[in-house]
């Protein structure tokens, strides 16, 4: 090295048992690579190395994970608690699933976008706008509405990742002691499907195929809702798209349009719920941070991260 040269710094790049995104981990190490060749040293290594120690390599700058099970979320918990960048990949906020282009999203030092910039690359204009200009419904006043208070509790997952194991529970004591006693059977629970179980180190451990009795389609909740109150599940951007008032907390890609609990205890048909957010400065953002597995490989994804999300915490 040339003196005067900066030394490289440290990404690494973990990969789990599972093939699929572990190909994908080895496409983001090329992406990182073909984008900053002389910026970064970049070490993939397998998730289990990190299991044995609990501690990243020595000198670990940025680390980069697909998920939060099978031993990433104990990797992204050690590295926030050292104050090392993390890199996060999971499922997308549109067109989500590996088929066709395999849409993901890639997030800097957080879970979900959680606040919104104005991104100037007109991605969702280019992307998606067409194939979402009919299914974007018109905000739902009262009258349009269903009158249900449809709550999506978090994964075993994610309690056991954000520590929110009584969320459920205190929301439910909210609602019962400041709603009027007749509105209390209007509160229904919808839990995800096959929902993830872990062990009290965040090992995947089983998932869970119970199906509750009064299951139905996740449309038909909708329908029925007046309003939709969740941990950090994607059914608020669903129930955004089809006009529905959201209630999140700040692990939810819907938080920049949330309306709050004290809105609902107010008036369960608070007239502010019949105020439109700007929705689609969020879907500009959200899509602006979504990519294809061909974004990773040539490391357009790494690009556009850095250089909107930037220094995020």
């Amino acid at each position: 090295m040339r003196h005067g040269e900066l030394m490289p710094k440290n990404l690494v790049i973990y990969t789990t048992a599972r093939a699929r995104t572990s190909k994908l981990m080895f496409l983001f190490a090329d992406g990182v690579a073909e984008q900053t060749p002389n910026e970064w040293d970049i070490k993939i290594i397998s998730i289990d190395r990190f299991l044995e120690s609990s501690a990243h390599p020595k000198d670990t700058n940025a680390i980069a994970c697909f998920g939060i099970l099978r031993g990433t979320g104990m990797a992204l918990q050690e590295a926030a608690r050292l104050g090392i960048d993390r890199y996060f990949i999971d499922h997308a906020y549109f067109s989500r699933g590996y088929g066709g282009e395999g849409w993901l999203r890639l997030s800097k030092n957080r879970h979900t976008l959680n606040y919104i910039k104005t991104p100037n690359t007109g991605r969702w204009e280019e992307k998606f706008a067409r194939e979402y200009e009919h299914q974007i419904k018109p905000w739902k006043h009262k009258a349009s509405r269903g009158d249900k208070i449809l709550v999506i509790p978090p994964t075993h997952a994610i309690k056991w990742y954000f520590g929110c194991h009584n969320w459920e529970k205190e929301i439910l004591e909210k609602l019962k002691k400041y709603l009027p006693e007749y509105l209390h059977c209007k509160i229904k629970i919808r839990p995800k499907p096959n929902e993830p179980i872990v062990d009290k180190l965040g090992n995947l451990l089983r998932f869970d195929k119970t199906v509750p009795e009064d299951a139905v389609p996740l449309e038909q909740d909708l329908t029925e809702a007046n309003i939709v109150i969740a941990y950090n599940s994607n059914v608020t951007l669903e129930a955004t798209r089809l006009g529905i008032p959201v209630i999140t907390t700040r692990h939810n890609s819907c938080y920049p349009i949330s309306f709050t609990i004290e809105d609902l205890m107010i008036n369960f048909h608070n007239p502010k719920f019949d105020v439109e957010p700007d929705r689609l400065t969020l879907f500009r953002w959200l899509a602006n941070n979504q990519f294809t597995k061909q974004e990773f490989r040539t490391g357009y994804a790494w690009k556009i991260v850095n250089q909107f999300q930037g220094d995020a915490t």
